[in-house]
C-alpha cells in the first residue's frame, strides 16, 4: 500500500470542506461495512442518510451537477442495487472506500502542487 500524501497545513474553506466531505464518505462506507445490523436495514439507513445529505447540500447552494451530489447520487444508486450477499456487499464497501481514499489522495496532491 502506498503512503498517503500529507495534507497541507493551510487550506482555504473550500479545500477543507472538500477534504472533509471525502473523509466523511470513507467513514460512511466503513461504518456501513462494519455495522452488524441486517443488510437490508443498513442499506435503508444509508439511503436515508444520503437523502438528508443531498437535501442539506442543496439548501446550502449545491446543485445536482456538483461533484459532492453526483457522488452521493452514485452511492445511493449502488445501495439500491446492493448485493444481498454479505461478502459481495463488503467488496462493494471496500471498492467505495478505496475510490474515496484515492480521490482524497489525488486532491491532496493537487493542493500540494
Amino acid at each position: 500500500m502506498r503512503e498517503a500524501p500529507r495534507q497541507p497545513s493551510h487550506l482555504d474553506s473550500r479545500a477543507e470542506s472538500s477534504l472533509a466531505y471525502l473523509g466523511h464518505r470513507i467513514e460512511s462506507w466503513q461504518a456501513l461495512k462494519d455495522d452488524t445490523a441486517q443488510l437490508s436495514v443498513r442499506t435503508k439507513r444509508a439511503r436515508e442518510a444520503i437523502d438528508r445529505e443531498v437535501s442539506t447540500l442543496t439548501e446550502n447552494g449545491f446543485s445536482r451537477g456538483d461533484a459532492e451530489i453526483a457522488f452521493l447520487s452514485q452511492d445511493f444508486a449502488l445501495l439500491l442495487s446492493a448485493p444481498d450477499d454479505e461478502a459481495e456487499f463488503e467488496r462493494l464497501c471496500d471498492e467505495r472506500i478505496e475510490l474515496y481514499r484515492g480521490l482524497r489522495g489525488e486532491y491532496i496532491q493537487s493542493l500540494n502542487g
